[in-house]
């Protein structure tokens, strides 16, 4: 991310909200390891390029994830799965290439409910595992 290259964090985050700020380039890996108490992550409305680091699921603490309207390439890492308190993940209008993983299509488990509170959405062509999506 454009931006300084030192980033120093001292008190504990539960939300880092960077989006609609027009930062370009890729995320750092570090960006996943400066706080492991994160419960929000919204990158979503940049102008972000490169691929979304398997570090993610790092943030074990996770329940709300978008990335959204972005420039992402290559395929979403199947390491999301690991992120069981997710409840909300948004990865549309990017350019991923690739299907989505099983590991994280099964994150979306119950969405066909109207009162269930876990919300999926992205890019649901590349779906092929699941009909959880939102469509």
């Amino acid at each position: 991310i454009t931006g300084p290259n030192n980033v120093t964090i001292t008190t504990p985050l539960q939300y880092l909200l960077l989006d609609h700020n027009q930062f370009n380039g890729s995320v750092p890996d570090q960006l996943c390891t400066l706080n492991r108490n994160l419960t929000r992550l919204q990158l979503n409305s940049n102008s972000l390029t490169g691929t979304v680091s398997s570090n993610v699921s790092s943030l074990t603490h996770l329940q709300l994830f978008r990335i959204d309207d972005n420039q992402f390439t290559g395929a979403l890492p199947s390491s999301l799965g690991l992120l069981t308190s997710l409840d909300y993940f948004n990865f549309s209008s990017n350019k991923f290439q690739e299907d989505v993983p099983r590991e994280i299509c099964q994150l979306a488990g119950d969405v066909h409910y109207a009162e269930d509170s876990r919300v999926f959405e992205g890019d649901c062509h590349l779906c092929q595992c699941c009909a959880n999506c939102l469509r």
